[in-house]
């Protein structure tokens, strides 16, 4: 079962996070053997530059989500997790997680459409941030201006930060 409460750290970006993805990506596609169109790296650890939490996202484009349900099987068995309900509540994507041996979680894993709006959207996203030092800049500040609120930290304090 899920844990809803997986702590949360972000570290500074980290040049292995583009080497696991890679390593992801094959097992996927080899494992899926032509279930999947496509793979592809988002998320924050996506971009270079960017600091992240530690957890490769993996964007997977098929034909259509009815096909997801044949992967269900073959990934839980490969230690991948199907969260059910959470699923059950999403609109466009089938989402699965994997963990490593002490419950951490090492990767996500979005099935979507491949070419349909979510796998055009995630991809062009990360590839704006990846483009433009400025909107990096941008979302970062945004994304802990955010988890500030949140938490109700003062402007001096370093939220979720490890490092």
């Amino acid at each position: 079962m899920t844990d809803n409460h997986d702590s949360v750290i972000i570290m500074p970006p980290d040049p292995s996070w583009s080497v696991a993805f890679e390593h992801a990506k094959a097992d996927l596609l080899v494992a899926l053997a032509g279930r999947v169109i496509a793979a592809e790296h988002i998320g924050s650890t996506a971009v270079p530059g960017l600091s992240a939490k530690p957890v490769i996202d993996v964007l997977l484009g098929v034909k259509s989500l009815d096909d997801v349900a044949a992967c269900v099987p073959i990934l839980v068995a490969k230690g991948w997790e199907y969260p059910e309900d959470f699923n059950k509540g999403l609109v466009g994507r089938r989402f699965f997680l994997k963990r490593d041996g002490e419950s951490v979680r090492t990767h996500h894993a979005h099935f979507v459409v491949h070419d349909g709006p979510l796998w055009n959207e995630y991809v062009v996203f990360r590839d704006r941030l990846r483009e433009s030092p400025v909107l990096r800049e941008r979302y970062t500040a945004s994304k802990t201006d955010f988890v500030k609120e949140v938490l109700g930290l003062e402007d001096d304090e370093e939220p979720l930060s490890h490092g």
